[in-house]
């Protein structure tokens, strides 16, 4: 048998490192390019970045991402946006720990086969955790719950840095809900706020928890948003819901007779609120800024 020269050794090695996909990599995005294939093909550790564009193709909407790991950046709210046209939902996240970054997702609501896809008009997250920070999702709907944003029970921690969330709709959770099990971050910075405006359910006009932690913490505004039962802008059931830092709840409101919670409804919950925050211009039947049962 002919002995492998040391040369054939190292065109070897580099072949299999310039081929080999077991390294993280860098991922572009043009607007020439369908995003559905580029982010359902990731491995984990890649980082996407979509460039400038109107994505509104029907392979801009109904992706999965299932790799761990992943960062998926646009170019700005101004400057890369996916439109779904109410024809589906933006993403749904399978891996653990992906992170959206700077994109406008606008239009979303999920393709309703059955009842198990009605959750989420822009993002189901159904991995363990998942960040979206500095992202606009503008008039996104679903049926059941989350209107632009649903955390599934397999998510451990759900955190929001400086989003903004607008006109956006569910029975449960205008703008996010999470299920039993998951941590809630909602944060903002001076520069840099976390805004819900403007948002309606029959439960939790902006947020909807059962059985959570939720942790509003820093620059945040909760505006506008409405409910018809409970929780004009946060409706907690069974949780812990914590507000520090410069908190503004303010023009929230319930709307049916009997409602309770213009801006926050508490079932069966702990509710701190620290100095700092402010709850203005609430209204409601029973409790025009918290009502507090059980």
């Amino acid at each position: 048998m002919a002995a492998i020269k040391p040369s054939s050794i190292v065109i070897m090695f580099v072949c299999f490192a310039l081929f080999g996909k077991s390294f993280a990599g860098h991922v572009q995005v043009d607007r020439g390019m369908s995003l559905r294939d580029a982010l359902e093909s990731l491995s984990s550790g890649d980082v996407v970045t979509i460039d400038p564009g109107f994505y509104n193709t029907s392979d801009s909407c109904n992706i999965t991402v299932f790799a761990d790991n992943v960062v998926i950046r646009g170019s700005g709210t101004l400057e890369t946006i996916i439109d779904c046209a109410d024809q589906g939902r933006h993403v749904m996240l399978e891996g653990n720990n992906i992170s959206l970054v700077n994109l406008r997702m606008q239009n979303g609501s999920p393709t309703v086969s059955d009842v198990s896809d009605t959750y989420g008009g822009c993002v189901l997250v159904r991995g363990a955790s998942a960040l979206l920070d500095g992202c606009h999702i503008e008039n996104c709907f679903a049926p059941t719950s989350g209107g632009a944003i649903h955390a599934a029970q397999s998510t451990q921690v759900l955190t929001l840095q400086s989003v903004r969330i607008a006109s956006s709709s569910a029975y449960y959770g205008g703008a996010v809900s999470v299920t039993p099990g998951t941590t809630l971050v909602m944060t903002g910075r001076s520069d840099a706020m976390l805004v819900m405006e403007g948002n309606n359910a029959a439960q939790g006009g902006a947020v909807f928890a059962d059985n959570c932690v939720v942790e509003v913490i820093g620059s945040v505004q909760l505006t506008d948003n409405s409910a018809a039962q409970k929780g004009g802008a946060i409706n907690v059931e069974n949780s812990m819901l914590t507000i520090s830092g410069d908190v503004t709840l303010a023009g929230d409101s319930v709307t049916n007779n009997g409602a309770m919670g213009g801006a926050i409804f508490a079932g069966d919950s702990t509710v701190v609120v620290e100095k700092g925050a402010e709850l203005l211009y609430n209204e409601g039947p029973n409790g025009g800024s918290i009502a507090i049962l059980g």
